[in-house]
C-alpha cells in the first residue's frame, strides 16, 4: 500500500512554462506598446481588466468596443510590464522604428498575444482540482473528510473490515479505512506493531473513534516514505503498484481455505472476520466485497478514485509538453522582437 500512497501523495508541480509563457508574452506586448502612439497608450491601465474598467473609459462605438474587448486585458499587462522596468522598454526605441518594423513588431505581439490566450495555460489549474479530489476520496473517502470521518468508525472492527457484516462493511471504501483495519493496535491476540517497526501510537488504543483512524493514518502514511520509493503518479506507475495489491489480495485466504479478497492476514475458516485478532477465526485484515458482475473481482472504491487521479497526472505531464513548445516559440519571438531595433541608433537590452 505504501508506494500507492506515497505516488497519491506526490502532487505533479506547476509547470514553470505557465509564468514563463505568460511573461515573455508580456515581454513582447511591452516592446510593441512603446512603439504605440502616446495618446492610446495613455487610455490604458496597468493591470486593469476590461470587465472591470469604468464604463465611461471603453469606447462608444461598437467596433472600437469590440477590438478593446478582446485585447485590453492584454495591454494592460504589456502596460504593468512595461512600467516595471521604464527606461529599458524605453531603451527599444519603438517611437523610431520605420513603419514596416512596426507592422512586423505587432505582428509578432498578436502571436504572443495568441499564444498568452492559448488554453494549455489554464489546464493545469483544471486537472489539478480534479488530482486533489480524487486523491482525497482514495485516501480519506472524499475531500472534506482529511482530518475525520465518521465513516471510519462505524460498527464493530469484524463489520467495518468485512466479513462479519457486509451491510455495514467499509472495506475499499478509502486507503485509510483499509490502514486502519490493518494496522490499530487491539489488546487481544494481536503482536505489537504490526505493520511496520514503530507503527503503534500510544494515543491510539481505540476502535470506535473517528480520530484514532485519522491519527494512525497521518503517522503511517508519514512513514510509508522509509519503506517505498515515491515515484511520480502516472496510469503506467500506479498499474504496476495496483497489479502487485491485487496479486496480495488474490487466490483463497485462511487457513481452511475460505475467503477471497483478503489484504492481510486470516486464521481458520475466516468466519469471525477482521476482528484485529490473530486467532480463533478472525484476522487482522480487510475482506472486499466480491462484485456482482462476472468475472468475479473485488470491490474497492479508492482503486477507482486512484485511476481518476492518475489520469489527471497523465493530462498534466501531457500539457507541461505543449507548454515548453510554446515556450519554446516565444523565446524565438522574443529574440526576434529585441532585433528589431537594429534599424534604430539604439541598440540597448531591454528587460527581462
Amino acid at each position: 500500500m505504501c508506494n500507492i500512497i506515497n505516488m497519491l501523495k506526490n502532487k505533479p508541480k506547476r509547470p514553470q512554462a505557465i509564468d514563463e509563457v505568460t511573461n515573455m508574452a508580456e515581454h513582447i506586448g511591452a516592446l510593441n506598446l512603446t512603439a504605440a502612439p502616446d495618446d492610446f497608450t495613455a487610455k490604458i491601465e496597468a493591470g486593469k481588466k476590461w470587465e472591470t474598467l469604468e464604463p465611461n473609459k471603453k469606447p462608444k462605438d461598437q467596433p472600437t468596443k469590440d477590438l478593446w474587448a478582446r485585447y485590453y486585458d492584454f495591454w494592460a499587462a504589456e502596460k504593468q510590464k512595461y512600467k516595471s522596468n521604464e527606461a529599458a522598454f524605453d531603451s527599444f526605441g519603438g517611437k523610431n522604428l520605420p513603419l514596416y518594423v512596426k507592422a512586423r513588431l505587432r505582428s509578432i505581439a498578436e502571436r504572443a498575444f495568441s499564444i498568452r490566450k492559448n488554453e494549455a495555460l489554464g489546464k493545469y489549474a483544471a486537472h489539478s482540482l480534479t488530482y486533489e479530489n480524487e486523491i482525497k476520496k482514495a485516501l480519506y473517502s472524499g475531500p472534506g473528510k482529511e482530518e475525520e470521518n465518521a465513516d471510519d468508525a462505524v460498527g464493530t472492527r469484524e463489520n467495518t473490515c468485512g466479513g462479519g457484516n457486509n451491510g455495514q462493511s467499509k472495506a475499499g471504501s478509502s486507503i485509510r479505512c483499509d490502514l486502519t483495519c490493518l494496522c490499530l493496535p487491539t489488546t487481544q491476540n494481536q503482536p505489537p506493531n504490526v505493520c511496520c517497526p514503530g507503527c503503534d501510537l500510544a494515543t491510539v488504543t481505540s476502535w470506535a473513534s473517528v480520530t484514532s483512524a485519522a491519527t494512525l493514518f497521518r503517522h503511517l502514511s508519514a512513514n510509508c516514505e522509509h519503506y517505498e520509493p515515491t515515484q511520480e503518479l502516472s496510469t503506467g506507475h500506479l498499474n504496476v503498484a495496483l497489479a502487485a495489491f491485487f496479486n496480495k489480495i488474490g487466490g483463497i485466504h485462511g487457513t481452511n481455505a475460505k475467503k477471497i479478497f483478503v489484504l492481510g492476514h486470516l486464521d481458520g475458516t475466516g468466519d469471525n472476520g477482521c476482528n484485529g485478532q490473530s486467532a480463533a477465526n478472525g484476522g487482522i485484515c480487510v475482506i472486499y466485497k466480491t462484485a456482482i458482475s462476472s468475472p468475479k473481482k473485488p470491490v474497492i472504491a479508492w482503486i477507482e478514485a486512484a485511476k481518476k487521479a492518475a489520469e489527471a497526472a497523465d493530462n498534466i505531464a501531457e500539457n507541461a509538453k505543449v507548454l515548453e513548445t510554446l515556450k519554446l516559440e516565444l523565446k524565438v519571438l522574443k529574440q526576434t522582437t529585441e532585433d528589431l531595433n537594429i534599424t534604430t541608433p539604439q541598440h540597448s537590452k531591454t528587460a527581462e
